[in-house]
């Protein structure tokens, strides 16, 4: 009868202490360090950088947005100048500016 009571509270110790380990492993480092953990465990899972592991997982959960975030960063890095010289005036004149910028043709 003990022996049999000794190995239920053993078998009852072993499940609590793997789903214990299970759940600290999930949720402590977020309590810790919460963001900066997160991007450095994708970054390893993912075998990239922070950036690229960020961007594929931003193009995976959604891949209209992220063609979005990459044609306006083409935008802005394509029409620099001129979104400079307006962004100047806006803050010069404390007023909206219109601006006119080039879209490159599609496939260019």
């Amino acid at each position: 009868m003990q022996n049999r009571r000794l190995w239920g509270m053993g078998t009852v110790g072993v499940v609590s202490g793997a789903v214990l380990g299970v759940v600290m492993t999930l949720f402590l480092p977020r309590l810790l360090l919460p963001g900066l953990l997160d991007v450095e465990i994708a970054a390893k899972v993912m075998n990239a950088d922070a950036w690229n592991a960020g961007g594929a997982l931003m193009r995976s959960a959604s891949p209209l947005g992220w063609r979005n975030l990459v044609e306006g960063g083409n935008l802005l890095q394509g029409n620099q100048a001129e979104i400079a010289a307006c962004r100047d005036a806006a803050a010069r004149t404390k007023k909206d500016q219109r601006c006119t910028i080039t879209v490159p043709a599609p496939g260019q």
